[in-house]
């Protein structure tokens, strides 16, 4: 009798697993034939799959936008498609590209000062040193200012009675020991490498080259916070919810103390043509964005307010700058990225192209960024900080883990480690 139990025990077990099985394949074929609305299914073998969002009711815009994005994901051109696939990924922090998304005008700065310096002072302090790097660089910045690439600034009386009369300068005077040292970073910059066959180290570009540059920009006229390794702290978990900006400037808030930055920055050395950490820049200008929005969300202050990001490979830098906008009722955001508003190599072989860019990189973080940053902190410090929070609910929702650097030795992902993006208008 036992082993008749057990035979039927068998039987029932088989017949239980052969039912199962039809119904899962049924339920398959059932899913297979009626989708579900506004689904956009993507083949089964794709590894990593991501979903996204599009809210269309608030933004129609997107039903456009998305389009175009799937247009360049399955473009037979390498590039094409890598941005597709970039701007997918960034569309998971709520961010769109300003020059694809409809309806937005990308952000351009075309009209920089000219950068004035004190040639006297700067021809003085070089001499001074008996460096022959700096001494030879004198009669190249001689020639720049009689080209008039960079202007001579007026000192003693004449300096002064302009501004006494209100008179607006027509070149922006880069003080003078911000001009030493950013000079002296550029021409006396050596890229050694670690060892013997190998190439320097992101330490070496930060210490020699970039350090004073990026920290006098910042403290010296307007006396920010430049702080190096920012954590941002992600919501999620600890391990998995933090970032580090290699670099930001910050305001801080005179009620609760806290920073809140508007430029920050993420360095690599010996990179490709995207930058390692292009997504992982976006996804904590993103955050902290919605930081700031969800203190306080006049209607007439939010599109003042820029993040600017920056890349460095080497000696080259790249800027952009992400901002919010509104729908048409203005009670959802989406934030816009410009990419690559400016660009400057501070180490292209030719001394007097060196010179011209870094004081012009000074202009535009001084010009440009500072009075962003500025302007974040009249806003960040206002007497009526604690009124109520307009928009809080409104704000993007976004992911709670970071985003990862990505490959930094390889142009294109492999095509088995893609991710592909389904999504839901």
């Amino acid at each position: 009798m036992q082993q008749d139990g057990d035979f039927f025990t068998y039987r029932y077990r088989v017949a239980k697993v052969s039912r199962l099985a039809k119904e899962e394949e049924n339920a398959d074929s059932s899913s297979n034939a009626h989708p579900l609305p506004n689904a956009h299914p993507l083949p089964n073998a794709c590894p990593n799959p991501s979903h996204i969002l599009a809210n269309t009711v608030e933004f129609p815009a997107f039903n456009e936008y998305i389009k175009t994005l799937k247009h360049l994901e399955s473009h037979s051109i390498e590039e094409a498609s890598q941005r597709g696939r970039h701007l997918f990924k960034l569309l998971r922090w709520s961010v769109v590209d300003s020059e694809l998304f409809p309806s937005q005008v990308p952000l351009q700065y075309l009209n920089l000062k000219k950068p004035g310096i004190n040639l006297d002072a700067i021809i003085a302090s070089f001499k001074d040193t008996k460096n022959q790097k700096l001494l030879d660089a004198i009669p190249i910045i001689t020639r720049l200012i009689k080209e008039g690439t960079v202007a001579k600034m007026q000192s003693g009386i004449i300096g002064v009675m302009q501004r006494w009369l209100g008179l607006k300068p027509t070149n922006f005077a880069i003080d003078i020991p911000t001009a030493l040292s950013a000079l002296t970073s550029v021409l006396l910059f050596v890229p050694s490498p670690v060892c013997p066959g190998g190439r320097p180290s992101e330490n070496h570009y930060k210490s020699q080259l970039w350090a004073k540059i990026l920290s006098d920009s910042f403290t010296l006229i307007n006396d920010f916070n430049p702080i190096w390794e920012f954590h941002h702290q992600i919501p999620g978990n600890s391990g998995r919810g933090s970032s580090r900006s290699d670099f930001a400037c910050a305001v801080v808030s005179s009620f609760s103390k806290e920073h809140y930055p508007f430029f920050l920055l993420e360095f690599e050395v010996g990179g490709v043509q995207v930058h390692k950490d292009f997504a992982v820049i976006v996804a904590e200008a993103a955050h902290t964005m919605n930081r700031i929005l969800s203190i306080r969300m006049p209607l007439e202050e939010v599109l003042s307010i820029k993040i600017h990001v920056a890349l460095v490979n080497n000696a080259h830098i790249r800027f952009g700058v992400l901002r919010p906008f509104f729908n048409q009722r203005c009670d959802s955001i989406l934030y816009t990225y410009d990419q690559d508003v400016k660009t400057f190599d501070l180490q292209s072989g030719n001394i007097g192209i060196d010179i011209e860019n870094v004081l012009n990189l000074i202009v535009y973080l001084r010009e440009i960024v500072c009075n962003d940053g500025l302007n974040l902190r009249n806003f960040i410090n206002r007497k009526d900080l604690a009124r109520k929070r307009k928009f809080y609910s409104r704000l993007p929702i976004l992911p709670s883990e970071v985003e990862k650097s990505r490959d930094p030795n390889a142009n294109f992902t492999p095509k088995i480690k893609r991710t592909r993006y389904t999504y839901s208008l």
